[in-house]
């Protein structure tokens, strides 16, 4: 198992640097929300909205959402960042 750094956040924080990290990544990958939505089974809508406020977004969707991504959730930074 990597030593991995886990962020030191609170909840406030982890989820405005993770709205920062989620459009970063989708920005740099070339996915649209669209894209993103059909991915990870919500309709493309639902997912603008909660995107701009994951803290309202259903746990199931985030997790998905960062999968979808390769984002980790515990350092959210992208698999390949590591």
């Amino acid at each position: 198992m990597s030593k991995t750094k886990r962020l030191q956040l609170t909840g406030a924080e982890y989820l405005q640097q993770a709205e920062t990290v989620i459009a970063e990544t989708m920005r740099l990958k070339g996915v649209s929300k669209t894209e993103v939505a059909e991915a990870v089974g919500v309709h493309r809508i639902t997912l603008i909205r909660q995107l701009k406020d994951v803290g309202k977004m259903p746990v199931s969707v985030f997790t998905a959402l960062l999968d979808e991504l390769e984002i980790d959730p515990f350092t959210l930074q992208t698999k390949n960042q590591k």
